[in-house]
């Protein structure tokens, strides 16, 4: 099973249709630093991954292939493969001024939130120690 493809500084000009059709459990999918000018309509139809598409990114709001796909199209890869945007609330320490993916995520706030009620549902949880 492929999880991730990192096709980043290649020189992938073009993606075709049916490309990644078989890679249903792709988790990432990185195109960043590639001269790519032509995406097919349905090249990422079936991926529910997070493709990285670097300089690509600001045509998402206008381009087909971004549309018609269930990937959260990202500006850049960051932290371990993982775009910080989407990815927050798995890195509560680096959070953005701005956006750069296609779905929307919670607010700082909300996510350290979210952090600290959990640390209490943990911590309240913990059976006592026997015999102290």
């Amino acid at each position: 099973m492929l999880l991730e493809i990192h096709l980043a500084f290649n020189n992938l000009d073009r993606i075709q249709a049916g490309l990644f059709d078989r890679l249903k459990q792709l988790q990432v999918l990185n195109l960043e630093h590639n001269p790519i000018t032509t995406i097919a309509p349905t090249a990422f139809s079936t991926l529910s991954s997070h493709v990285y598409v670097g300089k690509l990114f600001p045509l998402v709001a206008t381009a087909e292939w971004a549309r018609s796909s269930n990937a959260t199209i990202c500006e850049e890869e960051y932290i371990y493969g993982v775009c910080i945007y989407c990815k927050r609330d798995e890195y509560a320490d680096h959070f953005a001024d701005h956006e750069t993916c296609n779905k929307a995520t919670p607010k700082a706030k909300e996510i350290l939130a979210k952090k600290a009620y959990e640390i209490q549902l943990n911590i309240s949880s913990r059976a006592p120690h026997e015999g102290v």
